[in-house]
């Protein structure tokens, strides 16, 4: 009896350590988290204590009011949300066209040009921001939104995603679409995209969230405080009136609410389009 037992319970007992395993990655990645709004609701004098708070003593909910009155309300999420919503719409474009030409057809130099385009993704950030700069003063969207766009409608990672992605498209399709007389770009849009949903779903999450919590770029480009963005907003509560580091955590806390929700949404496109994708010659 005990030997028929035994590999019941060495499974029960792996399947706790897993648990256990999950428990811990759990808490580590969420403590942050609930550290943040634990310190945005605690006094001036709480939140510069030494040693630290884990709680405060009365919760302060008036601190997100003040906040939120700080950071002028909802005109810094609508100039994020134009920002990040905006790319987001033109990459996917871009990423998924460009990808269907890589993926789906031979002309000259096409495997040279992808290598370079991969080669363009292990260049740092910091050598493309003054070319950046150069541009969009030359072509005078500068302290605009557009100028903060721009830069960001065409990803070498996101033409690389899609292009592995539409790799597993079946060539019989788009064959099949050819001889009913369907242009190339009806065949692009009426035959790739519809198959490309987890993978743009994706991206998309990816491109969102990185331009949402953009701060270098906009700090750049935007001087005109009508068009800053959350992170700006939240940046500027350190100002010269020497404000509170808990008013401080309190608008960062409000500045990433509409990315857990997103994050919350698409959980599930994160993980297919990832394993999907990910992977593939």
């Amino acid at each position: 009896m005990t030997r028929l037992n035994r590999p019941r319970l060495q499974s029960q007992a792996n399947l706790l350590l897993i648990y256990l395993i999950m428990i811990v990655v759990v808490t580590v990645i969420t403590f942050p988290y609930f550290y943040m709004i634990s310190m945005a609701l605690m006094t001036e004098a709480e939140s510069a204590a030494i040693p630290g708070r884990f709680l405060p003593a009365i919760p302060q909910w008036q601190n997100f009011q003040v906040a939120w009155g700080r950071i002028q309300g909802l005109r810094p999420y609508l100039n994020t949300l134009i920002v990040a919503g905006g790319v987001t719409l033109v990459q996917l474009f871009t990423s998924s066209l460009a990808g269907f030409g890589f993926a789906k057809y031979r002309f000259p130099g096409r495997d040279l040009v992808f290598l370079l385009l991969l080669g363009s993704m292990t260049i740092p950030l910091f050598i493309n921001i003054i070319p950046w700069f150069w541009m969009i003063n030359q072509i005078d969207i500068n302290n605009t939104l557009l100028g903060v766009m721009a830069p960001h409608f065409v990803t070498a990672f996101g033409v690389f995603m899609m292009r592995q992605f539409m790799l597993d498209i079946p060539d019989d399709l788009i064959d099949a679409a050819r001889m009913d007389g369907a242009s190339e770009f009806m065949i692009y849009r009426t035959v790739a995209l519809p198959l490309c949903g987890p993978a743009l779903a994706t991206l998309g999450a990816f491109a969102f969230l990185y331009h949402w919590n953009d701060l270098l770029w906009p700090l750049i480009v935007l001087s005109d405080r009508a068009n800053w963005t959350i992170n700006l907003a939240v940046l500027a509560l350190q100002g010269y009136m020497g404000v509170s580091r808990y008013l401080q955590i309190a608008g960062g806390a409000m500045s990433v609410i509409p990315v857990i929700i997103l994050v919350i949404v698409l959980q599930r496109y994160f993980v297919q389009g990832t394993a999907l994708s990910g992977i593939k010659g």
